[in-house]
């Protein structure tokens, strides 16, 4: 590859631009820092999606995003195995 094979973006062409164009007709939210919900009568001591408890919790519409993201910032193996089903519910509560 020559200096000449890569393609500067044309003048307007801003590259950034198509990332931000829907932007400016959203607000920007800011979360508050929460922790992750926990079953009251839980054995194990961080959140386990694959578990029962800590599922309904993920699928209660009153499970906040700030807690959904607590979830994810444990990133033991039970997280990572179930990011999908978070990231939907993140998605949903949207």
């Amino acid at each position: 590859m020559t200096k000449e094979d890569i393609s500067e973006p044309a003048e307007g062409d801003d590259v950034l631009g198509r990332y931000t164009r829907n932007a400016s007709h959203q607000r920007t939210v800011i979360h508050q820092v929460a922790s992750a919900p926990m079953p009251s009568d839980c054995e194990f001591s961080f959140f386990d999606p694959s578990e029962p408890q800590c599922r309904e919790i993920l699928q209660d519409p009153n499970t906040t995003i700030p807690e959904l993201f607590a979830v994810l910032r444990q990133w033991v193996p039970q997280v990572q195995k179930n990011i999908d089903v978070i990231g939907l519910e993140v998605t949903v509560a949207l």
